[in-house]
């Protein structure tokens, strides 16, 4: 039996049904949103085809200061004396020229000629929860570096310390107590806050963000790493800088934030100056004396390193997770784009030869430096 239809029930206009029907997939703003950060992307790509090349650059221009640093040192003997005089001056000159002078030389000239974009050079605004990891991980990192370094010192070479400017400056204006307030202060500017700055710069804002473009993650860290190690010029401490230089380079790849890798710059400074009063005090305490015997170095060694490790691995594993955090973030919003072109993909550049040749000819300097 067919149902009547009641003539009082009034139709649903044609355009309430079409609204009904009618569910898109996005409003009008969130496309906005897309295509705005669309276009974002793709400008920070162009940007990085564009400087392609500029860490092997800024690695050469690095590389000839360097050399004419050291030719200056070899032709004006006053000069040579100057830096080789065993002061709170001379230690100081020749911290303040490897870490200061010449990395911010190099900085300023690449960013004249490139002019790179902040994004870029500076990356993401930095976070305080990793910025305050990265500025307490170089104490322990300092203290796992030095106490391994001393205890091979101790058992393969005669050398205790590490010979390598601004070592030297460290002992005597901090761990020997023969300096005022004024003299620490300085110590702590030139040895620790100037490689901070100027370093970081040069190796965490210009050399590694063009190494690490199209993915290169751990391969730029590496390389960035052993360029950084040549830099003070010696071969001695090479080993301990690398792995000082590893982490440094990892938190400013995880974190994407050049500031953040800067704190992690200055807390190995301080770390490297506080190191020599842990041991004092520690030794103090147990002996009354520095140790002598080499049971009293191991026993005094290995707490010193299995608390600085176990304090330092948590920090190292959360950068890990926050970096694998934030790349599935960006993942995300790598399928929210929505083009016509498709998903925006960065500048591959395989092998950077210039920065190559910047690492084989800053070897061969050291190499030779250090056979004369």
């Amino acid at each position: 039996m067919q149902k009547k239809k009641d003539p009082s029930a009034a139709k649903a206009p044609d355009k309430f049904r079409s609204a009904r029907i009618y569910d898109p997939l996005r409003s009008s703003a969130d496309i906005k949103v897309i295509e705005l950060e669309r276009r974002r992307r793709q400008a920070f790509h162009q940007e990085e085809r564009r400087l392609a090349g500029i860490s092997g650059r800024a690695a050469l221009t690095i590389t000839i200061l360097s050399s004419l640093y050291i030719l200056a040192l070899e032709q004006y003997q006053p000069l040579a004396d100057l830096l080789s005089t065993h002061s709170f001056r001379g230690y100081a000159l020749e911290m303040l020229m490897v870490a200061g002078v010449l990395p911010v030389l190099a900085s300023v000239l690449i960013v004249l000629l490139e002019k790179p974009a902040k994004s870029i050079v500076f990356g993401d605004r930095p976070s305080f929860t990793p910025s305050l990891l990265a500025f307490m991980s170089g104490f322990p990192l300092a203290f796992i570096g030095l106490t391994l370094d001393h205890l091979v010192s101790h058992f393969f070479t005669t050398n205790t310390f590490l010979q390598l400017p601004g070592w030297d400056l460290m002992n005597q204006g901090v761990m020997l107590f023969q300096s005022s307030w004024l003299q620490i202060a300085l110590t702590i500017i030139v040895s620790s806050v100037l490689p901070a700055l100027g370093l970081s710069f040069l190796l965490n804002g210009l050399i590694l963000p063009g190494l690490a473009a199209g993915s290169y993650y751990t391969r730029a860290i590496l390389m960035t790493a052993f360029f950084a190690t040549l830099m003070p010029m010696q071969l001695r401490p090479l080993p301990v800088f690398f792995i000082f230089a590893v982490f440094i380079c990892k938190v400013r790849l995880d974190s994407n934030s050049l500031i953040t890798s800067s704190l992690a710059s200055l807390g190995l400074g301080l770390g490297w100056l506080t190191y020599p009063l842990a041991y004092q005090f520690t030794a103090d305490v147990f002996w009354g004396q520095l140790p002598s015997s080499t049971s009293q170095i191991i026993s005094l060694q290995l707490p010193l390193l299995f608390l600085s490790a176990m304090i330092f691995l948590p920090i190292l594993v959360y950068y890990t997770n926050y970096r694998n955090r934030r790349k599935v973030e960006e993942r995300e919003k790598a399928l929210l784009d929505v083009s016509k072109q498709g998903e925006v993909v960065g500048y591959r550049r395989k092998v950077d030869y210039v920065f190559v040749f910047s690492t084989i000819l800053m070897s061969m300097i050291l190499l030779v430096q250090s056979v004369i």
